[in-house]
């Protein structure tokens, strides 16, 4: 519950407390009384004080300007306290409370993503038919929560003889190697002394955004964020040069439509082009790739935003953890009308892992401190 007084109210409260406690101390601030059998002296907030005991008038006896401002200050704290205690009575809290204190917790696999809790948990659906052959398996170590509430883990497989530069593409995103962009020769001319760093899902990789029930996003929202806290810095700083977008690879045709849950996309022209050429490098790989949770979204993918699909998640258990992720409630932004936005509990890739499908030993990478 939250109080019934406005930050506001408090302040005009502590400037009346000030003035009346200034308009006490005068030069002048002793008031004579005539002192009667009717009257008996008691102490009030420590300031000597006498009460009529036929009336229940009460008067200030003789005081000290220090004494007053005791005095003041007293009154004051009593109503600041009594305005920081929460209201017992919801009827006095206001709706807005009210709606706050019906929010589930989001680390309760039943909160859903409106942040009403829900009788179940979400539940995983079916792992996709395989179409095309599988030549790399990856496995993600996911974190949800600031403090590692909660581990999962998410595995696909991706289409290497179908697309072959979009498989290789996101095997460099997803391990150590990283991306590299276009390098501009004016600015290799000019790049003594600057500093850059391939970008790869190890280097600040999250979830920027869900859209519940039909998918999750992957990818570095900021390449400068993502350096500092890797070199444990406050700041990247100005040499800090961020990759550009890498070399498109759109001529390779998409393999399948979006009309499962469960399928790895890509934008158009490739890793590194989701966002508009005229954003900012900087978060160029904000939105890598994608994994699609719902059979519903082929007219979006691919027929307005001609998204690409070059692999999809092979397991049961990470079906599960898909629900899950599609699940957590998210922030949206007041007015709009996106049905997307970034998951209340921050998301984080820890681990990948890259196996070749036919080869005996897989590459585990931990991501980098």
């Amino acid at each position: 519950m939250r109080s019934i007084f406005s930050p506001h109210s408090i302040a005009i409260a502590v400037i009346l407390c000030s003035v009346v406690a200034h308009s006490w101390i005068v030069p002048t601030s002793t008031t004579k009384r005539r002192k009667s059998p009717s009257f008996r002296e008691f102490q009030l907030f420590g300031t000597q004080s006498h009460k009529n005991t036929e009336t229940g008038d009460v008067a200030l006896a003789g005081t000290s300007r220090r004494q007053v401002l005791n005095l003041s200050k007293i009154g004051a704290a009593s109503f600041l306290s009594a305005v920081v205690f929460e209201v017992s009575d919801p009827s006095l809290a206001g709706a807005s409370s009210g709606d706050e204190s019906q929010r589930c917790d989001p680390l309760d696999p039943r909160c859903g993503a409106d942040g009403k809790l829900q009788e179940k948990g979400p539940q995983g659906k079916p792992v996709p038919r395989v179409t095309n052959r599988i030549t790399h398996v990856v496995q993600l170590v996911i974190d949800v929560g600031e403090r590692r509430e909660e581990v999962g883990f998410l595995r696909f497989g991706l289409y290497g003889d179908d697309c072959p530069e979009s498989v290789k593409s996101m095997l460099r995103f997803v391990t150590p190697i990283g991306i590299t962009g276009v390098v501009d020769e004016k600015a290799l001319e000019n790049s003594i002394g600057t500093k850059s760093s391939p970008v790869s899902i190890l280097q600040g990789g999250v979830v920027p955004a869900i859209c519940p029930g039909k998918g999750v996003e992957f990818g570095v929202p900021s390449q400068k964020k993502a350096y500092s806290r890797a070199m444990g810095l406050r700041e990247a700083g100005g040499s800090f040069v961020p990759q550009s977008r890498p070399e498109p690879t759109g001529n390779e045709a998409g393999v399948r439509k979006h009309d499962v849950a469960g399928l790895i996309s890509i934008p158009e022209k490739g890793i590194g082009f989701a966002t508009s050429g005229n954003s900012e490098v900087d978060e160029a790989y904000a939105s890598a790739f994608l994994v699609t949770a719902d059979d519903t979204s082929s007219s979006l993918n691919d027929q307005k935003l001609h998204r690409r699909v070059i692999g999809q998640v092979i397991d049961d258990e990470s079906m599960e953890f898909l629900a899950r992720l599609t699940s957590l409630p998210i922030q949206k932004k007041l007015g709009s009308s996106s049905d997307k936005g970034p998951p209340l509990l921050k998301v984080t890739v820890l681990d990948t892992g890259v196996q070749k499908v036919g080869a005996t030993n897989s590459n585990s990478n931990k991501k980098k401190k």
